[in-house]
């Protein structure tokens, strides 16, 4: 299904080029990272979880919400074929926040995109993960918005990618070169809503990238890193809940007014 781009580039704010070229892809990759969340909020509200392109283009598009990996970086690619881009659908085995005794395993979905002799890597759907897309070049250190990476190659599993934090080099995710179509995605997306092994099973989490930091709401608690800076507010009512969604996430949630959080029921399920 065709994706609406007049539509698409309203919702992320995108008034530039066109064009196929590298300057577009960045441009369009870095406006969807800030002005679209990771927004893992409708195992919480009953909405049903869904992949399918018009489920996406109403939720994203027409309701302004965020959504989850596999809906964020689909709506990228099937933005970027629109334009002319190469995309390939990749799954990534996440290590980042991985307890000791847990395998990684296939959970995350990015993208490999081409044009022009390029290749560049796109993810607009992982915590502490890139705001603009890097060439796909191996031991090289790529820096933007006061973020560093680099892809490394790894013995088991491929290709690792790493972020800095804090002058640390931590390992995030490994992945291959295997490309996929979008219906594989389904099994990894009720994994990471409805398994209650996973965070976002238990609470209700919201996360997006600044220029210059990052801002998580983790069920009543709105956290805002602005570089050497941390802002944490503790969400009393319901109506501080939803202005939080609206200013600093640049979503609504219309449909569920009464919607707040408690993190103590939600443990008890």
């Amino acid at each position: 299904m065709a994706i609406d781009l007049d539509l698409y580039f309203k919702r992320i704010g995108y008034q530039g080029s066109r064009e196929l070229n590298s300057q577009t892809l960045i441009n369009i990759h870095r406006q969807q990272s800030l002005t679209i969340p990771l927004d893992m909020l409708d195992h919480h509200l009953g909405v049903p979880l869904s992949l399918e392109p018009e489920f996406i283009f109403n939720k994203i598009l027409r309701h302004k919400r965020g959504g989850g990996c596999s809906q964020l970086n689909e709506i990228l690619a099937l933005a970027l074929i629109a334009l002319g881009f190469k995309v390939e659908r990749l799954m990534a085995r996440v290590f980042y926040d991985l307890e000791e005794d847990q395998a990684p395993i296939l959970s995350h979905k990015m993208l490999r995109v081409t044009f022009n002799d390029e290749t560049w890597i796109c993810d607009c759907g992982f915590y502490c993960g890139l705001i603009e897309p890097i060439p796909f070049v191996l031991d090289t250190q790529f820096d933007h918005c006061n973020r560093s990476f680099i892809l490394t190659e790894h013995k088991e599993h491929g290709i690792m990618f790493k972020a800095k934090i804090e002058d640390k080099w931590i390992e995030m995710y490994t992945f291959n070169l295997i490309s996929y179509i979008p219906e594989d995605y389904k099994a990894v997306f009720s994994y990471n809503c409805i398994n209650p092994e996973r965070p976002f099973y238990d609470h209700a989490i919201v996360t997006m990238n600044t220029i210059d930091g990052k801002k998580v709401l983790y069920d009543r608690t709105f956290d805002k890193k602005s570089g050497k800076k941390t802002t944490v507010i503790n969400i009393r009512t319901c109506e501080q809940y939803h202005e939080i969604l609206r200013e600093e996430f640049n979503i609504e949630i219309p449909e569920h007014p009464n919607f707040f959080p408690d993190p103590m029921l939600m443990l008890k399920r």
